[in-house]
């Protein structure tokens, strides 16, 4: 018999594995309902795992433990990044039938969480690149505005320090994992 994951601990795990936290408040805002019912839904599926999420009291919310092994998501960055856009290729499937199916980029979660946190925070990122242009990694300090995907591919609008101005990052150019070295607010000029 095939399990259908429920759809509530499809986007517990979603978050979490991509985002690196979840939160009540954040949930209730994406099922449109009480703080309360999200939270039952979060105890929910921590008593199904109970070795998955622990609470930070600093944050509050909740963070990948050791444990935390997804058994609802697929793990590849274009379903949170599809999520996130509203796209879900599971309504399209009918009638695109005969669309092809992309390779998966290799984009990690440690890579897209400072970056979703550098999102929702307005603040700077040190990264390492790999550009067209040179075979180099060049360092540079960025400020990601926007996630923006094309045909093929991911990219982050973000504000380039060394460049002074808007660049387009593809995802899969950057390194498994970014570090977070400037934590403070971003200032656009």
């Amino acid at each position: 018999m095939i399990q259908i994951p429920n759809p509530a601990y499809w986007l517990i795990e979603l978050l979490t594995w991509w985002e690196g936290r979840v939160q009540p408040g954040q949930l209730a805002l994406y099922w449109q309902c009480t703080r309360q019912h999200a939270s039952k839904r979060l105890n929910e599926y921590r008593a199904l795992h109970p070795d998955a999420l622990a609470y930070s009291r600093a944050l509050k919310a909740y963070l990948p433990a050791s444990g935390f092994v997804p058994a609802s998501i697929t793990r590849e960055a274009n379903e949170y990044l599809n999520w996130l856009t509203g796209y879900s290729p599971a309504t399209q499937q009918r009638l695109a039938a005969w669309a092809l199916q992309l390779p998966p980029r290799h984009i990690t979660p440690e890579l897209m969480r400072p970056i979703v946190q550098a999102l929702r925070e307005g603040r700077r990122v040190d990264v390492d690149y790999g550009s067209i242009t040179s075979a180099d990694r060049n360092g540079r300090v960025i400020v990601p505005h926007h996630l923006v995907k094309t045909a093929a591919r991911w990219h982050i609008r973000a504000w380039c320090e060394d460049k002074k101005q808007f660049r387009d990052f593809v995802l899969s150019r950057f390194p498994p994992a970014l570090f977070t070295k400037h934590q403070n607010s971003a200032v656009f000029c």
